[in-house]
């Protein structure tokens, strides 16, 4: 991953916290830096993401996963 892709990950990622936004790592809650390392550390893998809106429509969480690179 390039230099500017991990930024924009990192403000995007800030940005939620900031928020109030829940981000989930694999199912369970993480901190928006922990997500980003863990980006940055499996390079050669995916990632999924799920945004969860409440009833009014407005942003309630972001569930990240990994997918694995060998299920490709």
């Amino acid at each position: 991953m390039n230099t500017d892709k991990k930024e924009l990950v990192f403000a995007e990622l800030q940005y939620y916290d900031r928020q109030g936004i829940g981000i989930f790592l694999d199912g369970k809650p993480a901190d928006f830096l922990a997500v980003c390392d863990a980006i940055h550390v499996h390079e050669d893998d995916s990632f999924m993401r799920d945004y969860i809106f409440n009833n009014r429509g407005s942003l309630k969480a972001i569930r990240i996963n990994r997918i694995a690179g060998d299920c490709l």
